[in-house]
């Protein structure tokens, strides 16, 4: 096993290493990674641009963690929300996506910036934990209960058969947590199809831009086959009209 292999196999579960290839960009990003290697992120609101170092690929929560930027010139008009586009400057290791910020962290004097890692990075996934962007598709709503309330303002960001990630109004801040677990869930389709789900939410962020709001992963369990299915099946579908919407630009 070359070294390379050992690392997919330690990044990756044991179920998608079978799909996963040389060029994947996952791969690419640990590389990077490894050899300490500058990457370019350009801040898409002022077309201000920066280099870094990436200093973590975490796949299991969907997170990119790179260094401060450079040069540290206008940085307090950055804020978690901003999208910035993330290449690579090694000709022979080319990654290019978007992402968004989730939040700055300091600790002494040392700052870091932690990113999304969309879906599209990570092309050769297998389709369940392939996450698809949604947060601009209509009719699409999820109900979430607090003491058998519902949760008002959650909105789904993007989603896969057993991942999700949700955005919440900041108001709701001190009735969610990490960690915590909603049972009998309902993410209802456009068509009016109800996906009964479990979630289980992790890495909760504030977030300023556009809006105050609480950005958040969390473990999708959907217990019925047949939910499933339909979840995947609307997936797919978004994901064609998606790419169709993409052509039309292009």
């Amino acid at each position: 096993m070359t070294f390379i292999q050992s690392i997919i196999k330690k990044i990756l579960p044991n179920s998608e290493q079978e799909n996963t290839g040389t060029e994947d960009h996952y791969l690419q990003l640990e590389r990077l990674r490894i050899d300490h290697d500058w990457i370019t992120a350009k801040v898409t609101k002022n077309g201000e641009v920066y280099q870094s170092l990436i200093l973590q690929v975490d796949i299991e929560h969907n997170e990119l963690l790179i260094d401060e930027l450079y040069p540290p010139d206008k940085l307090d008009h950055i804020e978690p929300g901003d999208t910035v586009e993330i290449y690579s400057q090694n000709t022979s290791k080319p990654v290019n996506f978007y992402s968004r910020i989730l939040a700055r962290e300091t600790e002494g004097d040392e700052a870091r910036w932690r990113l999304e890692l969309p879906a599209e990075v990570g092309r050769n996934q297998s389709r369940s934990a392939y996450r698809v962007y949604v947060e601009s598709e209509q009719d699409l709503e999820i109900e979430l209960y607090s003491d058998n309330e519902p949760m008002l303002d959650v909105r789904i960001i993007n989603i896969s058969a057993e991942g999700i990630k949700l955005s919440f109004a900041e108001e709701i801040k001190d009735l969610i947590k990490d960690g915590q677990e909603f049972t009998d869930c309902i993410i209802r389709l456009p068509t009016g199809f109800d996906i009964d789900c479990d979630i289980v939410l992790r890495n909760l962020y504030s977030i300023r831009t556009p809006l105050p709001h609480i950005l958040g992963g969390g473990k999708l369990t959907i217990a019925n086959p047949q939910h499933r299915v339909k979840l995947q099946q609307y997936l797919a579908s978004v994901q064609r009209q998606q790419r169709r919407r993409e052509t039309r630009i292009a």
